[in-house]
């Protein structure tokens, strides 16, 4: 079974791809049980024009949109005089460039000064070196439904590590996004679950459960 892009058959987990920077295809899941491979262009905005996350360190506001993988915007807030904070002209900077489409939820810093991103699709924590921490499989997007809040501390005890919590948001699954088997199982709405732990500087990648 192939795509006019030579694409074979592929599972769920490969349902978003990046080719280019700003260009994302969107494989249809349904067309794998069908004679033809579906895949549709998807243009990435350049600009914050639908914030997922924001995070404020002295005179900077960083902000992520899942609609732009791989990057974050960097707002100087130093002359602002207000309450209401309108952004516009960011810069535009690449936290980590990769072949994955990675869609950022959350920001926030460590107690090491690394910026992360939480990425829902991928259930991790994403740095400029790559991943960071990957949470376990009960974490993962479900009808939409996954990985949306972050918030880090620095620990106490003032070795560079990070109290973590993360939150996997819950609510009602939405039956366009799962396998009808799936749904049927599913009679009730799915409650908010929040996972802290901790994690210290230049150790490597784990997974978390």
């Amino acid at each position: 079974m192939q795509s006019g892009y030579g694409a074979k058959t592929h599972s769920c987990i490969d349902l978003l791809v990046s080719r280019e920077e700003n260009c994302l295809e969107r494989l249809n899941p349904y067309s794998l049980f069908s004679q033809e491979m579906e895949i549709t262009k998807i243009k990435s905005p350049t600009e914050a024009t639908e914030a997922s996350g924001i995070v404020c360190r002295e005179n900077e506001l960083l902000i992520v949109s899942d609609e732009v993988p791989g990057v974050y915007f960097s707002f100087n807030i130093s002359g602002h005089r207000g309450k209401v904070i309108t952004l516009s002209n960011g810069e535009r900077k690449t936290l980590f460039k990769s072949s994955l489409a990675i869609d950022f939820e959350a920001i926030d810093f460590l107690a090491d000064e690394r910026i992360v991103a939480l990425s829902e699709r991928l259930r991790s924590l994403i740095g400029a070196t790559g991943l960071i921490v990957q949470y376990d499989d009960q974490f993962s997007e479900l009808g939409e439904k996954g990985l949306e809040g972050l918030a880090i501390r620095p620990l106490p005890a003032g070795n560079g590590g990070s109290k973590i919590t993360v939150l996997w948001e819950g609510g009602w699954v939405e039956e366009s996004e799962v396998q009808p088997q799936v749904f049927r199982g599913l009679t009730n709405q799915l409650r908010p679950v929040m996972l802290t732990h901790e994690h210290i500087c230049n150790i490597v990648p784990v997974p978390i459960s």
